[in-house]
């Protein structure tokens, strides 16, 4: 019965999306259009959920509470159009998201300003020349979002990068993290004498390390980053290293990916004031927001 629903869906989605009002309201939604479901795969688990509960739980595991409204309504945008297009894209498989950052981190909690955020946002989502848009998002973008090919090899007219001012308030706008250079040789399998970056792209992310040691070795900086752990090398925004007293010292800003959406940054505009279109249109330049359903 899931499958069937969810199959049906896939074809309503793009029906919709051609019929939808461009340039919506974000006024609440009272269509009776039943969401989709989603299969969520959860601590080892595939659960099924409504899709604006699944979105409303997305809140509660990607940002907080207390943001803003705007801000909320719209990483509850984001969350659905990056959803349904994995519903499309795997709708022959066990499941459509995993509850992690490789997809969209999710958790059971009851909120009501949450579920009100998924509610007033309800079938909303971002398109580009009538097509779901890969609606990436991370936590900082420290400066300047990036473009999708520096980072997955392939671009998106919607995800080319923007100057961001808004998220300097973030706790990881800047950080810093030492690592043993035992464990960093053990992971790259060779001694270390040398380490430095070898290319940035446009905006200052690390796209190529050269490390010479017993032999000399050039690694992309997103394979590093993943090698290192994303959680202690927070992004390839990494401004200085060194090596000292056996250990690397890394020094960097932003937290995440930086393709799409800068969530602090969304926080940071919707303090300014700016409403959940304007967030959206800034960081998914020509995109359009519709109904579908």
């Amino acid at each position: 019965m899931v499958k069937k629903m969810t199959q049906n869906f896939q074809l309503l989605i793009f029906t919709f999306i051609l019929a939808a009002t461009i340039g919506c309201s974000l006024k609440i939604n009272n269509s009776t259009h039943p969401a989709p479901t989603i299969l969520v795969k959860h601590h080892g688990k595939i659960i099924s959920l409504d899709l604006e509960k699944y979105v409303a739980a997305v809140l509660a595991g990607e940002v907080h509470e207390s943001w803003p409204m705007e801000a909320l309504k719209a990483q509850a945008i984001a969350a659905r159009t990056f959803a349904l297009l994995r519903m499309q894209e795997r709708k022959n498989r066990p499941f459509h998201t995993q509850s992690s950052v490789t997809d969209q981190v999710f958790k059971h909690h009851e909120s009501q300003k949450l579920t009100k955020a998924a509610k007033e946002t309800r079938g909303i989502v971002l398109t580009y020349r009538g097509r779901l848009i890969e609606a990436s998002f991370h936590s900082t973008c420290g400066g300047h979002t990036c473009d999708s090919k520096s980072v997955w090899g392939k671009s998106y007219d919607y995800l080319q990068g923007v100057p961001c001012s808004y998220c300097s308030n973030s706790p990881t706008f800047r950080w810093k993290q030492s690592i043993p250079l035992p464990e960093v040789e053990q992971k790259l399998k060779q001694k270390i004498s040398f380490i430095n970056v070898l290319q940035r792209g446009p905006y200052g992310r690390v796209l190529e390390f050269l490390i010479k040691g017993n032999r000399q070795q050039e690694i992309k900086g997103q394979t590093f980053r993943t090698l290192m752990g994303t959680m202690r090398i927070k992004s390839t925004m990494i401004t200085n290293l060194s090596i000292k007293n056996n250990t690397i010292i890394f020094s960097g800003q932003g937290f995440g990916h930086g393709v799409g959406m800068c969530q602090y940054g969304a926080l940071g505009m919707a303090k300014m004031g700016k409403n959940t279109r304007q967030i959206l249109l800034y960081y998914y330049p020509h995109t359009k927001l519709a109904k579908i359903y």
